[in-house]
């Protein structure tokens, strides 16, 4: 009590965090908690953007817990970066946006993922009550169970939507789900302005965009280590793509690219960095599961099959399945050029992290990445599925060097100002401050 009225009299004041707070506060006032909900088992760019809002939070002023819908490699990145974590197996996602759209063909699907909001809404409800916390931050708009969840229960709702919300027949469906997310949310977070616009237009709305922590995205890195690992030449060029290998990714463009590019350009290495999805078929089940949705749904099973078969005996060594990897910074500072030829338009953290790095970029033309990719200045923009447009653009940028350098140094004066983590999460901490008032 004596250090509190000294601390009192003097009015000294601390910087904890991204705020200037007075001692006294900061021994008196309790932690607000945050618990955040997170959309997927699996690993992935929402994934890596929660970790960097957690890392940069205010420890001081807030407590925060992880909710994840089952075990998988989120909950053991989580766990092992000393984050506190839970699994709920009750919280589910609707796929409403474009890369999950269940057209009529996955009826089934639909209904059970309809049938999913209630049952993920209950859980949420339960998880509300028992964890009490000061509000709830959804990690994707794919959790429309869960903001009705915290709703019933009270709770005020923060709801980062990180998906292109799909249009439907009519753009019905898009402007019941902008609905529902106004309704249910005391704030919303979008990703890009394009995203914005696709949500309903109210003082809840916000942009934010994805960050980058320069801190370690550092164009800096020494890419030696990377270039050893795969006994890369000096003379070898390097072309990446970041992320799942799956068709809205674009991974069988960016081979077809690679193979059409190799026939006259024999000094460029390519690399697919990311989840390997792949359709079980271990089982007797599972075969017959994998042979009735390789026939009915061809575009996506069976896709890392097709990709590999265009991967012939000359060019394994030169196109290159890398499969996952959490060193993606040593890995960009080896390489020369980032490609991002997504077939649906969906987020894209590779582009702002190739940004941070000082890498040029070769991305699909989708509204969203005009506000990523300066055309020309920054890297280039492709037509979206071709792959002849592809090429073309790997190959434009990896034979002017000097070209690729300037649009590396303009993609990182870009990147620190629209990605930059510390500038970012101030804004984030804005919306946390007014939900709690």
């Amino acid at each position: 009590m004596q250090r509190k009225e000294m601390m009192a009299r003097s009015g000294k004041t601390t910087k904890v965090g991204y705020y200037s707070t007075s001692l006294e506060d900061k021994y008196t006032k309790p932690k607000r908690k945050i618990l955040y909900i997170h959309p997927i088992s699996g690993s992935g760019g929402a994934l890596s953007a929660l970790i960097r809002i957690l890392n940069k939070l205010d420890k001081t002023r807030f407590c925060m817990k992880v909710i994840c819908p089952g075990p998988g490699s989120s909950y053991d990145l989580l766990i092992n970066q000393g984050f506190n974590v839970a699994i709920e197996r009750g919280i589910k996602t609707f796929h409403h946006h474009v890369c999950g759209w269940r057209s009529l063909r996955f009826i089934h699907k639909m209904v059970i993922e309809f049938v999913g909001i209630f049952v993920s809404a209950f859980f949420t409800y339960r998880l509300a009550i028992r964890e009490r916390p000061d509000f709830i931050h959804l990690g994707s708009g794919a959790l429309l169970g869960s903001a009705l969840g915290a709703k019933i229960a009270g709770v005020p709702v923060v709801w980062h939507i990180r998906e292109h919300l799909a249009d439907g027949y009519f753009g019905i469906r898009k402007r019941i789900i902008a609905n529902y997310i106004d309704f249910l949310s005391d704030k919303v977070i979008a990703i890009r302005e394009s995203e914005a616009r696709r949500l309903k237009k109210t003082k809840k709305l916000r942009v934010i965009y994805d960050c980058v922590d320069f801190d370690e995205f550092d164009r800096k890195i020494n890419g030696d280590a990377f270039r050893k690992e795969f006994k890369l030449n000096e003379e070898d060029r390097c072309v990446a793509t970041f992320g799942a290998v799956t068709h809205y990714k674009g991974s069988l463009q960016f081979v077809q690219a690679a193979t059409s590019i190799l026939k006259s350009h024999n000094n460029i290495r390519f690399f697919l960095f990311g989840p390997i999805r792949r359709p079980s078929k271990g089982t007797f089940l599972g075969k017959i599961k994998f042979t009735v949705g390789q026939f009915l749904y061809k575009k996506y099973y069976g896709y890392v099959d097709r990709i590999e078969e265009l991967i012939s005996e000359d060019n394994k060594n030169k196109i290159l399945i890398a499969g996952n990897r959490h060193d993606v910074p040593r890995i960009m500072a080896g390489i020369d050029l980032v490609v991002f030829p997504s077939t649906l338009p969906h987020s894209a953290l590779p582009i702002m992290e190739a940004g941070a790095m000082a890498k040029p970029v070769v991305a699909s033309k989708w509204g969203e990445h005009d506000e990523l990719v300066l055309n020309g200045i920054t890297g280039l923009l492709v037509t979206p599925g071709n792959s002849e447009d592809l090429a073309k653009a790997i190959v434009e940028i990896v034979d002017s060097p000097e070209r690729a350098r300037k649009m590396g140094e303009e993609g990182y004066k870009r990147a620190k100002k629209l990605f930059n983590a510390d500038k970012n999460i101030v804004d984030l901490m804005r919306i946390y401050d007014e939900i709690l008032g």
